[in-house]
């Protein structure tokens, strides 16, 4: 029997947790939203994640047509708080972070 394929994590408190990969769907939506990141073992920024710029590791901006999760992501990365860009529509998490852009 082959041996799982699993990620790190590191969880809103700063713990890195191992954890078998797809992740749940709840695990996937903290993933998404910004909630979890996924880290090398040793806790160092996983770089081969989606929506990552390899160039200079920082998070895309998602299009406009994503989803709220997507863009509450992208504001958590920038350093808005989960709380903060939860309570914002995703209209205004777009005009925040994407004012007048047309994709």
């Amino acid at each position: 029997m082959a041996d799982k394929e699993t990620g790190f994590f590191r969880g809103e408190g700063g713990a890195i947790f191992e954890m078998d990969l797809p992740l749940s769907e709840p695990l996937q939506y903290q993933l998404t939203r910004g909630q979890l990141r996924q880290v090398n073992e040793d806790g160092t920024p996983y770089e081969a994640q989606s929506t990552m710029d390899l160039v200079n590791g920082d998070i895309r901006r998602p299009g406009k047509n994503a989803s709220k999760n997507e863009w509450v992501g992208y504001a958590v990365s920038q350093g808005m708080s989960v709380n903060d860009a939860d309570a914002m529509t995703k209209a205004d998490l777009i005009e925040k972070f994407a004012p007048g852009e047309d994709e």
